[in-house]
């Protein structure tokens, strides 16, 4: 399962979004996550056979989470709570409209968010110029 090993980056967040207490997120997750594996050459019997295989590996293996993951961001900076739930919501909304180049930079930013970390000046404004494209296309929120 080496294309499982590749996209392992892109498939934590979203499988942590599925804790969401959004529906719309929820099922936004689901399909970023059956499109991340297709890509990939694979598909959820594929996740599950390879979760198996690492929870029967023998010997010592990395822990399966490393710290706490959250559903929201670090409650240490409000400012990265409000990117946090900002970049949830065009995620979920751009789906299917957006690039995949963007729909990563939002995993990406969402997972430094979720850390508590704000935005570079540059990372906002490719935010709003994500909006900006949502807008246009008419992607409303689930």
């Amino acid at each position: 399962m080496g294309a499982l090993k590749t996209t392992g980056k892109k498939l934590a967040p979203l499988i942590r979004l599925l804790a969401s207490d959004q529906p719309g997120e929820v099922v936004a997750a689901a399909a970023g996550i059956a499109r991340v594996l297709r890509a990939a050459g694979c598909d959820l019997n594929d996740l599950a056979d390879e979760i198996i295989a690492v929870a029967e590996a023998p010997g010592p293996r990395k822990a399966a989470f490393r710290g706490q993951h959250r559903t929201r961001a670090a409650n240490d900076d409000p400012e990265a709570a409000r990117w946090f739930d900002a970049v949830t919501k065009l995620w979920t909304r751009g789906q299917s409209v957006l690039p995949e180049r963007d729909l990563d930079f939002l995993r990406n930013v969402w997972a430094k968010a979720q850390q508590g970390v704000s935005p570079s000046y540059a990372q906002q404004k490719w935010i709003r110029d994500i909006e900006t494209k949502l807008s246009r296309k008419g992607a409303h929120a689930s």
